[in-house]
């Protein structure tokens, strides 16, 4: 669908949410047929599967399976009906079913077999089996993806992008619609080829690390691709008809690049604005909240840290005025390009014959082009627990090799085993996380360059404030005082005078508030070890035990509470300050 057309890239405003321009993109080439591997089904993954619906006739209404449209995958101990409700999308599942048939050319125009194949916090996604037994995937976006219409229509040319033109291993779209108003099934969706190989999370932990370093390696040659196609502006791609006449494009492929002044193309004097745009962005949906927003920490106990929307404002204000002066060096940091941000090994799928050799990656729903310094990251792939090793060249060799414990020698000849055998899985860990780093340095993908300032005063700057929404003021306050005190070397323009200036007082004001935000974070902590949590938990649980899950909260929140407070109104507010309950309705 959509063949032929022209990709530009196109921008249009600072103000959303996700990022700070539109982008339009499509080639001027023929689709390939796809080049990837047959393969038999995998037990592994069917035994994932969920939903099953196998009828005896083809003649079945698909949309009486009402859990095709809730989300059934674990349930949340708080604020349970906003998040079912921001994951449930109502279509007609009989309209998808014949799309995704024709979409293959079944003959039959039904299928035999349909089920969830997946049910992430963003999208659902079914498998569909024709009478003639071919697989194709269809994917529908729930209400909390993001913005309708342009979701969809971003994510499809971005797999058009990356499979035609940079010939990267991406399922072929087979038929898509970005308007549920224009179409049959009433929702958005995109059907699309089944991705082949299997899961790498079914081989991951079984690699060894030569094997694990080539498949490293891939992974860096795929964002070679990346930095090799640097495009003029910064925003999402969309095929060049699906934006109207106000949107300013830029042309991305054909028979060149335009890169007339009207254009306003990607280059450096750009990068402040881009700058700029985080802080004016998130200042906007700061002043369009009627009260502040619900943490996701323990703030607001009587004496603690409490947010307020005047200290919000009043730091991004101040971030706006240097943030142009805070560009990275590197020139190859600046460039603007497309990257995958979500590379997991849920994402990543791997030839089940040779699992060092990648087939497809998946979900490029949030992929967008943004300055290389704000999209390098090491690979979800390789995260671990505990203490990460350092940048550089130059790192010790204990930063790699985890240390015994100082009681090492009183253990028993069991328990000593034990640590070390722990140990030297972490080392393994380790030492795959830097060989990322090293790799990327090696092919010259300038993620080598990008990572480093992402630890200095400025690249910490730019992503505080760019998340002021979430309460991260004090920390974006305590680096713009020493954005002042080494506005030499940060503001790098001869004769400009560094436009902040704090008193003494200022500078105790923000000590005082730090410290106060680091307690409300570190009795944060505390309470989610007792819950055995992460600190990002958003409540969700498997069904089996989300009683027993709902009881230890509430021990955990009296407990809490018998701690913090002495007298009855101060259990009020502490109970206002608990961030495990259900968000008031305004």
């Amino acid at each position: 669908m959509h063949i032929g057309s022209r990709h530009v890239l196109a921008f249009s405003g600072y103000l959303c949410k996700q990022e700070f321009y539109h982008a339009s993109l499509k080639p001027l080439i023929t689709k390939r047929t796809s080049s990837f591997k047959s393969q038999s089904p995998n037990p592994i993954r069917k035994a994932k599967r969920q939903e099953r619906v196998s009828p005896d006739v083809l003649t079945v209404d698909w949309n009486t399976y009402e859990s095709f449209f809730h989300y059934t995958r674990n349930r949340f101990i708080f604020n349970e009906a906003k998040e079912l409700a921001d994951r449930r999308v109502q279509f007609d599942m009989n309209a998808l079913v014949r799309i995704a048939a024709a979409s293959i050319g079944s003959r039959s125009g039904t299928c035999r077999h349909v089920e969830k194949h997946g049910e992430g916090q963003f999208n659902k996604v079914f498998l569909v089996i024709t009478v003639e037994g071919k697989e194709v995937i269809a994917k529908v976006p729930q209400p909390n993806a993001g913005r309708p219409y342009f979701t969809t229509a971003s994510e499809v040319a971005t797999m058009d992008y990356v499979r035609n033109v940079l010939d990267l291993p991406v399922p072929r779209v087979l038929a898509w619609s970005a308007d549920a108003s224009q179409n049959a099934v009433g929702a958005e969706y995109i059907i699309m080829e089944k991705a082949a190989g299997v899961e790498l999370g079914n081989f991951w932990e079984k690699l060894d690390y030569k094997e694990k370093r080539a498949l490293i390696e891939d992974i860096v040659r795929m964002e070679k691709s990346f930095t090799s196609s640097a495009f003029p502006a910064v925003g999402s791609l969309y095929y060049a008809h699906q934006l109207d006449a106000q949107t300013t494009t830029f042309p991305v492929t054909g028979q060149g690049m335009n890169t007339s002044a009207s254009m306003r193309s990607w280059a450096m004097p750009r990068l402040p604005d881009y700058l700029e745009a985080i802080g004016t962005r998130e200042l906007a949906c700061v002043q369009n909240l009627t009260k502040v927003p619900t943490p996701a920490a323990i703030f607001g106990g009587p004496g603690w840290y409490r947010p307020t929307m005047a200290r919000k404002i009043s730091v991004l204000e101040d971030y706006i005025k240097v943030a142009r002066y805070l560009c990275p060096k590197e020139p190859t940091s600046t460039a603007a390009v497309l990257w995958h941000e979500d590379l997991h090994s849920g994402n990543i799928f791997v030839d089940p014959d040779n699992p060092t050799e990648i087939t497809s990656i998946i979900d490029w729903q949030c992929s967008h082009v943004a300055p290389l310094f704000r999209q390098a990251r090491t690979p979800k792939l390789l995260a671990f627990e505990g203490t990460k090793v350092p940048l550089g060249l130059s790192i010790l060799k204990s930063a790699i090799t985890p240390q015994l414990p100082d009681n090492f020698k009183k253990l028993s000849v069991d328990q000593q085993k034990e640590v070390k055998q722990e140990n030297s899985k972490l080392k393994q860990l380790r030492i795959a996380y830097k060989s990322y780093e090293m790799l990327s340095g090696v092919h010259e993908t300038g993620v080598y360059d990008a990572l480093p300032y992402q630890q200095t005063v400025e690249g910490q700057l730019i992503v505080s404030a760019g998340t002021t929404i979430n309460h991260t003021e004090p920390i974006t306050s305590k680096l713009l005082l020493r954005v002042m005190d080494d506005w030499e070397e940060v503001g790098r323009c001869e004769g400009v005078s560094c436009p902040l200036s704090y008193s003494e007082c200022d500078r105790d004001t923000f000590a005082a508030e730090f410290e106060k935000w680091c307690e409300c974070l570190a009795l944060f902590d505390e309470v989610c070890e007792g819950l055995e949590v992460h600190s990002d938990w958003d409540g969700s649980v498997n069904h089996d035990v989300f009683t027993a899950v709902k009881e230890r909260v509430d021990q955990v929140r009296d407990e809490f509470l018998n701690q913090m407070a002495q007298w009855s109104e101060e259990r009020l507010l502490w109970n206002e300050a608990w961030p495990f309950k259900d968000e008031e309705v305004s």
